[in-house]
């Protein structure tokens, strides 16, 4: 009779997150995944296949739960730029916490050299398309709600905020304080507003 997994593929993926998270593809050893999850690599590859299929297989995960993280942003901010405010805010966030390593699972795998393939690439570019267009869908909806003026350029702005998003990232990893990133935000909305205020030669 087959032996019963005794480890939840959830909780074994957190933690083979963050330690890619922490060090790398290629400095991730298999020696220290079986040291982290308890587990030995017959059981790890088992169930997940080996270090390249564990490491997609977090990626994946990572992928998702920052889309997740986007759409409960757009969902509980009171408006287009209130949301703009409040995601660019929790990518610093991100940075300067205790919970998370700072940077980005994606942003360090498309520049890591060992990770140099398609298959990275094109997860990496889904998650930020779906990142711009989670965010310009929100501007649309703005857009015929009345919220937005007619002319307001979703599609670009959509593109600047996701491009924000990432410089905010690295700009941490370079050692910015966390207040001048904070500064940046607030720089970005005020030239935002120049979109939504009518001019006042209009007035």
């Amino acid at each position: 009779m087959a032996r019963n997994k005794q480890f939840n593929d959830g909780e074994v993926l957190d933690i083979v997150l963050n330690l890619f998270w922490k060090k790398g593809y290629g400095a991730t050893s298999i020696q220290d995944i079986e040291k982290a999850t308890g587990l030995k690599r017959t059981s790890l590859y088992n169930a997940f296949g080996n270090k390249r299929s564990l490491f997609m297989k977090v990626l994946s995960t990572y992928s998702d739960n920052i889309k997740e993280m986007l759409i409960k942003t757009i969902s509980e901010s009171a408006d287009c730029r209130a949301m703009t405010k409040d995601w660019l805010n929790k990518v610093i966030d991100f940075q300067f916490n205790d919970i998370t390593p700072g940077g980005c699972l994606v942003i360090f795998s498309v520049l890591e050299n060992e990770q140099h393939d398609q298959e990275v690439k094109k997860l990496a570019q889904s998650l930020f398309w779906q990142e711009k267009e989670l965010i310009e869908q929100d501007f649309y909806r703005g857009i015929k709600e009345g919220e937005l003026p007619p002319d307001f350029a979703c599609q670009r702005m959509a593109g600047v905020i996701t491009a924000t998003a990432s410089g905010l990232v690295i700009l941490a990893l370079a050692g910015f304080p966390e207040a001048m990133l904070r500064d940046q935000v607030e720089t970005f909305l005020a030239m935002m507003d120049l979109q939504l205020r009518p001019s006042p030669c209009q007035n």
